[in-house]
């Protein structure tokens, strides 16, 4: 059996994600003031996004591929799909 390339576009889920967990990640956090916090869910949502960027291209897209002999599937870096 082949294995099949799939690539998604959904550029909501992405970023709605990303945010979510810069969010949590500030929010286990104590002693933070409202404007701190805001702050630094920004700057990890940046840095969350840049440690993501080698599976999403554009920010939006994202390629698997499923081995349907294996019964597995894996996500595809950005170089390794069309």
């Amino acid at each position: 059996m082949p294995k099949i390339v799939m690539v998604f576009k959904d550029p909501d889920v992405t970023y709605e994600a990303i945010e979510d967990a810069a969010g949590r990640s500030v929010r286990e956090m104590s002693g933070l003031s409202a404007s701190e916090a805001a702050d630094l869910a920004e700057t990890r949502k940046v840095a969350f996004g840049e440690a993501c960027s080698p599976w999403l291209r554009y920010g939006e897209y994202v390629g698997i591929e499923i081995d349907t002999d294996a019964g597995t599937a894996r996500v595809l870096k950005t170089n390794e799909w069309k």
